[in-house]
């Protein structure tokens, strides 16, 4: 008996996630357990409507319930509306009631068996840095989607906007980026993905009304995209954000400074417009909060700008070795100490005291800011073999 009643709850949790015609929902939506302010109601008001998933035989949705990678995958089949297919990939899903999706995901390119093995193991939770993976494959399947996904293999990890960024592997960062660049997947609160958290049902569905929604548009339509593979190519998102103009490509362009204490190489350069209606995918990794800055720190400035850079000492030291030579100019001196607690990043004018080691590579992030009497922005190295080295001008003011 006992037997006969866990198969019978197994198969009402199963199911509930089956996408079935909108004549076999086995709930009507609204959901008894889904009220109206609850955050995801729409999303699962119109997957409901559109027999994309159904809720149990009591009336409920359980939204903060898990889903399966066979539920997920069954759902993101039945939306992308791809041509049936067989791959015959995975010797666990011969008899598995979503057999035929999960083929066609893996004939179509929606699920790449590398991610998985020889076994895709259908009824575990799927975790958030597969839904991803998932997400910007069926994105990929438009061709001006997939030119995005080709360029983000020029991403590493800390181009992406989350306080997790050190967990996540190169070959995951395109995925990562095309699905939160495209808005189907956000962070937490705290600015985690969250790679290995499995999604409630309510989350799930969420991404997948996003996608549904979003794959219709263009990638340029997106900003956070424009970013991204801007930084993907020219290691820059200055044209995404702001009318500062690049001086250099740092993809193409070695710009390594020989100072007497230290090497210091320019990895990244990120614009963090201030006014108008553009704010730019790293302003909550640099700056957090603008609520937080100064008063002194936000007037007359258009925007910031940070230099992220790899910091190799010559001989041990501290702060004052960087803040008595290097400086990205016009420099901004950002003193709260969220970027540092919530992302490990360093900047020589923190709060928190930091030491340098010889031989010890760091990453650095150097503050400067923009304005309308300013035209150039650059990084200087007293004493170094470059000098002042130009990296954006704004076509606004005339060169001096």
């Amino acid at each position: 008996m006992k037997k006969i009643m866990a198969t019978l709850i197994a198969i009402t949790l199963l199911i509930s996630f089956l996408p079935a015609k909108s004549s076999t929902v086995f709930s009507a939506t609204p959901f008894k357990d889904v009220p109206n302010n609850h955050w995801a109601k729409d999303a699962i008001d119109f997957a409901a409507q559109k027999g994309y998933v159904g809720g149990y035989p009591d009336g409920r949705f359980i939204p903060n319930g898990t889903i399966t990678r066979a539920e997920f995958t069954a759902v993101l089949v039945r939306i992308a509306g791809v041509q049936a297919g067989s791959s015959g990939a995975f010797t666990d899903i011969q008899k598995h009631w979503a057999s035929d999706a999960i083929q066609t995901a893996v004939a179509q390119g929606i699920i790449a068996k590398e991610d998985f093995g020889s076994t895709f193991q259908p009824n575990k939770n799927i975790t958030r840095l597969e839904m991803s993976r998932m997400i910007a494959r069926a994105l990929s399947l438009d061709t001006k989607y997939k030119a995005y996904l080709d360029a983000f293999k020029g991403l590493y990890n800390g181009d992406l906007p989350f306080v997790d960024y050190r967990e996540m592997k190169d070959k995951d960062l395109p995925f990562i980026g095309l699905a939160f660049g495209a808005r189907t997947m956000n962070g937490y609160p705290d600015a985690s993905f969250g790679l290995n958290k499995n999604a409630t049902r309510a989350e799930a569905v969420v991404m997948l009304k996003n996608y549904h929604d979003n794959r219709s548009k263009t990638p340029e339509s997106f900003q956070y995209l424009r970013e991204l593979k801007e930084v993907a190519e020219t290691g820059m998102n200055a044209a995404a954000v702001s009318r500062l103009v690049p001086e250099v490509n740092l993809k193409t362009t070695d710009i390594t400074l020989k100072h007497p204490a230290y090497d210091v190489t320019v990895k990244r350069v990120y614009v963090l417009p201030l006014e108008g209606n553009v704010v730019s995918l790293y302003e909550k990794k640099y700056l957090w909060d603008r609520n937080l800055l100064e008063d002194r720190l936000k007037n007359n400035k258009r925007g910031y700008v940070v230099a992220s850079v790899k910091f190799s000492p010559k001989k041990n030291g501290d702060r004052m070795m960087i803040m008595q030579s290097l400086a990205l100019n016009p420099s901004a001196n950002i003193t709260h100490d969220e970027p540092f607690q919530k992302y490990g990043l360093i900047n020589e004018w923190m709060k928190q005291h930091f030491t340098l080691v010889k031989d010890v590579q760091v990453e650095l992030s150097l503050y400067g800011s923009y304005s309308d009497d300013k035209f150039r922005v650059y990084i200087d190295s007293i004493d170094s073999n470059l000098g002042n080295v130009e990296l954006l001008f704004n076509p606004d003011k005339k060169r001096n």
